[in-house]
Order: structure tokens, then sequence, then C-alpha cells
């Protein structure tokens, strides 16, 4: 693939994955910026000959990319269905036949918000499953239709505490701050006394 081929554009990261169900595939997630940095992502695969491009996503409002949320998957069962990030699950079940829809929201029934992996379910064949993780934990979903996601965070203790404090008049009372999910007090039992998005 050559990147000098790009019109305004510079690569500034990329994330690359395979499919079981064809060996000669690769599938690229490649993140850049334009050349008045604003962010774009392409999506392309080898077929063992040529490079060919699948999808292009500028997006309105960078708020939807960071460098840090590129995750792929591509079918165990199906090299033509693939699935991304980019604000949200997009993916198709077809490339070459179907459009690229919508998977799932931002933050929804079953999903959150920032996610940083895809991964199909192994050893099945037919109709895998799609797991993702994200800064809520880990969804599933099954990709025969959209927005059909399951939280599977039971037990899984998964937050990130931006801040910690405990009470100066109460030795059993404790304050955390975390990452996506809200303020907890822990007096006899975890409690979240502010909720959306993170904390301080």
């Amino acid at each position: 693939l050559d990147f000098n081929s790009f019109v305004d554009f510079v690569p500034f990261r990329i994330n690359i994955t395979t499919s079981q169900a064809a060996p000669d595939f690769v599938y690229a997630y490649i993140y850049g910026y334009t050349n008045n940095n604003k962010k774009r992502v392409y999506i392309y695969y080898y077929n063992g000959n040529q490079w060919n491009q699948i999808h292009v996503y500028s997006p309105t409002s960078d708020l939807s990319l960071s460098k840090s949320w590129i995750a792929i998957a591509a079918s165990n069962t199906n090299p033509y269905s693939i699935f991304f990030y980019t604000g949200a699950v997009y993916g198709t079940s077809n490339f070459l036949t179907s459009p690229i829809i919508k998977y799932g929201n931002y933050i929804g029934d079953g999903i959150y918000a920032d996610n940083h992996v895809l991964e199909f379910q192994p050893n099945t064949q037919s109709n895998p499953k799609l797991f993702m993780g994200h800064h809520g934990g880990i969804s599933v979903g099954n990709m025969i239709s959209p927005n059909n996601w399951e939280f599977r965070n039971t037990g899984l203790q998964n937050m990130l505490h931006w801040s910690f404090d405990d009470s100066e008049f109460e030795k059993d009372i404790i304050i955390t701050a975390n990452q996506d999910c809200f303020n907890y007090i822990f007096d006899n039992e975890w409690i979240a006394i502010y909720g959306g998005g993170d904390s301080y």
C-alpha cells in the first residue's frame, strides 16, 4: 500500500487483522490526519494481490476518533464480513455487496464508549459473535442484526481510578473518582453517588 497515493492524508497509526476464512487477506485500519489537521480513517484490505479500499470516514466531530480506539475485526467464517470502531461499531456482512452500517451507539443498551479491541468468537462454523473491549468493560454482540449487544462484566473489576480519598472523620468511608464509571462512595457497600462520564 503506497501511502504517497493518499490525497490530503498523512497516516499516523495502523492496526491490522486477519481472517481464518482467507489466510492471504490482511485488513488495515489506518488512522491519520488531513493537511488541516482533521482526523480521518481508511479501512483497506489486501486480497493476496493488491490493496483495496473498503471505507473512508471523515467525521464532522473529532471527538468520535482517537489514535487509541482503532479496533478492527474480520469474521473467521466470512472474509468479506468486517467490523471496526469509529465512535461506534460499524460493519457489514459483505463489503463487496452490502453497505457499511452502524451496529451500535456510542453508549447504549449493552454497549459503552471508547472501544479498544474487537474480536470474533473462535471455533464456530457460522455467525460468530463479536466481542468488544471498551471503557465500560466487555460487550458481546450478535452481528446478524444491529444494536444487539449485551454487557459481559459480571465479576469483572475494571474501573480506572483517577483519584481517591478517605474521610478524616469516618474511618470506614472512602470515595473514588473513576474513568467513565462515575463517583463511588463506600459506606459498608459501594454506591454510585454521581453519574456521567469521567469523574474527579
